[in-house]
């Protein structure tokens, strides 16, 4: 819910003036935001809609303390918050090109940011992606794809779990008090869990190690 009480205005018109005619404007503004933004879905679109309102409502007090609110109509405030939305820019926000999980920073730099989880069809569980980059080559990440949860799969199912929330980045005094066990038992089991993936890709008959129970 948007709250129309910006400070005060620097001119003779007094605020139920110009929010009177601001809210006569709002169901064309919402009518026309709507089917502007009509691609998006879900949340995205809700969330574009009240961008777009918010912007409008910035846009008219701008108008309105410079003495101009009569050059104002629904159709030119959306038309222009629209144009705002779609340049990533957002009320309140600064423009960081930096940021990469803004609109603004992935239009810029044509920047695509996306999700580290992908749905396993077959499995129907949520998986972990792994992410490429260009020191690796196709078939190594073709291989890592495979080789994780096949090592994975070996590990006692308690220290599976483990070793998947600790892939999660979460630290270790989250791991500890989730598991009930100590932070420095954590640390161990990470040195552990590290010892028993690279004996995972060890050739066959070599020594291997597996992490002792947590």
């Amino acid at each position: 819910m948007i709250a129309l009480a910006p400070a005060s205005l620097a001119t003779t018109e007094t605020k139920s003036d110009w929010h009177d005619r601001f809210l006569k404007m709002l169901p064309l503004i919402c009518c026309l935001a709507r089917r502007a933004l009509r691609d998006l879905t879900g949340d995205n679109f809700d969330d574009a809609v009240q961008e777009v309102i918010a912007n409008t409502l910035v846009a008219y007090v701008r108008l309105v303390r410079k003495g101009r609110a009569d050059a104002a109509s629904a159709t030119s405030l959306a038309r222009y918050a629209v144009a705002q939305f779609w340049a990533g820019r957002r009320v309140g926000t600064r423009l960081n090109v930096q940021d990469v999980t803004s609109d603004y920073c992935q239009r810029s730099k044509r920047v695509r940011v996306e999700s580290l989880h992908r749905w396993d069809t077959q499995g129907h569980e949520w998986k972990e992606a792994l992410v490429e980059d260009k020191t690796v080559t196709p078939a190594d990440l073709a291989a890592s794809r495979l080789d994780v949860p096949e090592w994975l799969g070996s590990l006692a199912p308690r220290m599976r779990r483990i070793a998947e929330t600790m892939a999660m980045g979460e630290p270790s005094t989250f791991v500890a008090r989730k598991f009930g066990i100590s932070a420095a038992r954590v640390s161990q089991l990470r040195r552990e869990l590290q010892e028993s993936w690279r004996d995972f890709h060890e050739p066959a008959g070599a020594s291997t190690s597996r992490p002792r129970a947590a």
